[in-house]
């Protein structure tokens, strides 16, 4: 059976971060839909039960991590497990990972971070 809703944002997920998202849309007065393919908080947010990690704001890009990325990628329980044939489809992304991970763009993305956060924990 196909439903046809309408709204002005569909958020996909309704872990803390897709509920708080849809509840601060539709306080702003934005028609929202909130979409959850299995039940509701069993996904991403079921094992952490919903709680937030202010301190946990350092961003996975940061100076020195691309020397551990060559041992990672063929690690099959590494952090950044990829399968062989899929390393060259990975190498744009890896890339763009490498160029965040230069000191200035590690700093810009902690400083946004830790706004984030602050904003987070005031709401």
């Amino acid at each position: 059976m196909t439903k046809t809703l309408k709204c002005d944002v569909l958020v996909v997920g309704t872990g803390i971060v897709g509920s708080m998202a849809a509840l601060y849309l539709q306080n702003a007065g934005r028609d929202v839909v909130l979409l959850e393919r299995g039940d509701i908080s069993r996904g991403a947010s079921w094992g952490n039960a919903g709680i937030l990690a202010f301190p946990e704001i350092i961003p996975i890009p940061a100076p020195g991590i691309m020397k551990k990325a060559p041992r990672w990628l063929f690690d099959p329980l590494g952090p950044l497990s990829v399968p062989p044939a899929y390393a060259p489809k990975i190498a744009p992304w890896l890339w763009r990972f490498w160029r965040a991970s230069a000191e200035r763009n590690f700093r810009h993305g902690l400083k946004s971070l830790t706004e984030i956060n602050r904003l987070a924990a005031i709401e």
